[in-house]
């Protein structure tokens, strides 16, 4: 009886990247397991400049300097961001000043992409972050988003920023439009099908397995993860090159 021929070299290579890519997703599943006691929010209080033409970090999730939300609305945006970082991993912070120009700013864009990258929102390592800034009085808007997102989700974003948050910002209701834009762009970042989560999650768990018998093996590749930022974000980045901006 002849013995069976060996596997393609295309399977075998398939093969590789399957088991490259289930160590660097367990990798990551296992960080998040054993990470220290993430940062919690900064105590309220009124809003203050910080030595830089950028405003200081009071709360990780939601900054209304520009006292627009009513009620329980921030406490409201602030479990839902909490949720999605608790979830996800993603860092993403809610922002209303009255004007750029109080804090000596050109234009919107180049505000926001400074006061990321001066909080530094995000994963460190993986520039997955993302703020929603409204300027009340100049009645813009931007969504900024971290480096690691490149341009590929801007079409969404653009989207957002014309069909989401106009209606609600002429209206008054900046707190509704704030949770409609939040649910939206993290759908549009996080989201996958069924299937998807499915074997992303089968992948980890069986990379997780082996991972444990090799404590800290791959824990040095993600070392300064978690570091760098201010107000208890993580350090991310931002070149503004992804997101959008709009007006009402």
């Amino acid at each position: 009886m002849l013995a069976d021929p060996p596997p393609p070299l295309s399977y075998i290579y398939r093969m590789q990247i399957s088991f490259t890519h289930t160590l660097v997703l367990s990798a990551v599943f296992y960080l998040a397991l054993n990470s220290a006691t993430p940062a919690t929010d900064l105590p309220l209080s009124s809003p203050v400049k910080s030595s830089s033409h950028y405003p200081a970090v009071l709360s990780k999730y939601v900054n209304d300097y520009a006292g627009v939300l009513k009620g329980s609305e921030s406490q409201i945006l602030h479990n839902r961001l909490s949720r999605l970082e608790k979830e996800t991993g993603v860092e993403g912070t809610v922002v209303t000043i009255d004007s750029t120009k109080d804090y000596g700013a050109v234009s919107l864009e180049k505000f926001a992409t400074g006061l990321f990258n001066h909080w530094g929102v995000g994963d460190k390592a993986l520039n997955n972050g993302f703020m929603i800034l409204v300027s009340i009085r100049d009645r813009e808007f931007r969504i900024e988003l971290g480096d690691g997102y490149g341009e590929k989700h801007n079409a969404q974003m653009k989207k957002i920023a014309k069909e989401t948050l106009p209606p609600f910002f002429k209206a008054g209701e900046y707190g509704a439009g704030l949770r409609a834009a939040v649910s939206d762009v993290s759908e549009a970042l996080t989201g996958w099908t069924w299937r998807e989560w499915t074997i992303q999650i089968a992948t980890m768990l069986v990379g997780y397995y082996f991972l444990v018998h090799r404590r800290g093996g791959l824990r040095k590749v993600f070392e300064n993860r978690g570091s760098g930022g201010s107000g208890g974000f993580s350090g991310g980045r931002s070149s503004g090159r992804g997101g959008a901006s709009g007006s009402w």
